[in-house]
């Protein structure tokens, strides 16, 4: 029996790559476990720790009134290179819209330029303060950084500390690997700020400048290492403070809460890098923001009302374009097809050899390692759930880089490196472009791989999907799981 990848058992890994290799005897799927696990650890590196930064109490609330509006500028770049080719602008505001005994409640919205960005979803939200101020760390904003073809989460911290004790120039005191100092005063704009340095084993990690009169984090600057320990520095400030009236402060909780229970109701995981709506979902955004467009004309959504109108309008385009795409495709039947192999020889697919065969077109790479690896591993666990119904599966490598006679065996070889470090028993065929092209190539229509395409014994293409698939805990890939048992079925 073939256990899906939510059933084997977890495992702590102190070295990821040996410990990784280790597992693979196991089977592909733990090793796209591993995978998920390299890119929690990348985000807890470059998560700030901000709970830590003062621990020298937390039992006492911060004295800010309901409706404080705290607005700041940031910017988040690399180390080596030019600032023009790697930095990061973002926006940020934070508003207090609840406050008592048992905690406190934020609402904050994101507005990112370059270096990538989120989609709308991702760019407002509602964070549950407990009693010590702490909120769970996914409730709060976080930026998506671009470069070199990786895509890194980097979390935000809340601007906002408690103190029972009143800092003073040179206080120090540490929690697990971190120590912080008060370095003494500094102005920052107008506010009489304290500076407190936060180092580890390695120097100075973070520099705060909490305001002296409140509980705000004035001005932060820290250093963050993503990707293969590539350094960045994160540096915001407060650029403005204002009380908004309880009657616009109503309104505004009202509009948040409308705009959560939209995005729950599409079903959208927080932090996912990819969106692309399903055909439902899709509907139900075009008809439900008409009436969010007329509550909402202004105040601290607006920016993301637009972002969402027109995330609707050019999905509904791209949506149009790929249904045609998939009729056509639909209409197709292929016949035997000469690609490439990850040797670079001939390789004849005849798709009359097996009951069905399914191809996986997705630019399969060692590195940067990014969705969809995981379905990768799920793609591989219906393979071999198949196996002994001589079902045919292949991942096809696309890549433009191919073309490159320079960079083709290099290309080749890192898809070869993908299938080992995953364990995959699928085999994997390079494409120069012309297979893609035939049965339709999504990316013509502003989609992104990867593309599924299921053909029975006569070559017939019975299922194009474009994307991820839903993962069902116990079923894997559920829909591509049930197109395949009853093409099987019906070809007996």
């Amino acid at each position: 029996m073939v256990c899906p990848p939510s059933t084997l058992p977890a495992r702590q890994l102190e070295c990821l790559e040996t410990e990784t290799r280790r597992c693979c005897g196991l089977g592909s799927l733990f090793a796209a476990l591993s995978l998920l696990y390299v890119q929690r650890k990348e985000t807890e590196m470059a998560s700030t720790v901000w709970n830590l930064l003062l621990a020298v109490s937390l039992s006492a609330s911060p004295t800010l009134e309901v409706g404080t509006v705290l607005t700041f500028e940031g910017t988040f770049e690399a180390d080596k290179g030019e600032p023009a080719e790697t930095q990061k602008a973002f926006n940020l505001t934070f508003m207090l819209s609840e406050v008592g005994k048992g905690g406190a409640v934020i609402l904050w919205t994101l507005e990112e330029q370059g270096r990538g960005s989120w989609s709308w979803t991702e760019h407002f939200g509602i964070a549950q303060l407990d009693s010590e101020w702490q909120a769970n760390e996914a409730t709060l904003p976080a930026l998506l950084y671009e470069r070199n073809g990786r895509r890194s989460v980097v979390p935000v911290m809340l601007p906002i500390v408690s103190l029972e004790k009143n800092l003073a120039k040179g206080l120090k005191w540490d929690d697990d690997e971190l120590s912080h100092e008060v370095m003494g005063s500094e102005k920052v704009g107008d506010r009489k700020t304290w500076r407190v340095e936060t180092r580890n084993r390695f120097g100075v990690k973070r520099v705060s400048w909490i305001d002296k009169q409140s509980p705000i984090v004035v001005r932060i600057r820290e250093t963050v290492f993503i990707g293969p320990g590539e350094e960045h520095e994160m540096d915001f400030e407060l650029k403005s403070q204002e009380i908004m009236d309880a009657n616009e402060l109503a309104a505004q909780v009202a509009n948040f809460e409308m705009l959560r229970e939209l995005r729950d109701l599409l079903g959208r995981e927080s932090r996912t890098l990819e969106m692309t709506w399903t055909d439902e979902q899709l509907a139900e955004l075009r008809s439900r923001l008409p009436a969010i467009e007329k509550k909402i004309p202004r105040g601290l959504l607006e920016g993301v009302v637009a972002e969402a109108k027109r995330d609707s309008s050019e999905q509904k385009g791209r949506a149009g374009a790929i249904s045609a795409m998939r009729k056509k495709a639909l209409a197709l039947a292929m016949e035997e097809t000469s690609v490439r192999d990850v040797k670079d020889k001939p390789f004849l697919l005849d798709f009359a050899a097996a009951p069905i065969t399914i191809l996986h077109f997705w630019n399969y790479r060692d590195a940067p390692l990014e969705e969809p690896y995981g379905q990768v591993a799920y793609l591989d666990f219906l393979f071999r759930q198949f196996e002994k119904e001589n079902v045919q599966v292949y991942g096809v490598l696309v890549s433009e880089l191919l073309a490159d006679p320079t960079k083709r065996r290099k290309t080749i070889y890192s898809a070869k490196k993908l299938k080992d470090f995953m364990n995959l028993s699928y085999p994997i065929l390079v494409d120069d472009g012309d297979l893609l092209k035939q049965i339709g190539d999504p990316r013509v229509a502003g989609a992104k791989l990867p593309l599924f395409v299921v053909l029975n014994n006569t070559g017939q293409i019975v299922h194009y999907h474009v994307g991820h698939y839903k993962v069902d805990r116990l079923k894997g890939l559920e829909d591509l799981n049930r197109v395949v048992t009853k093409e099987t079925a019906s070809g007996e």
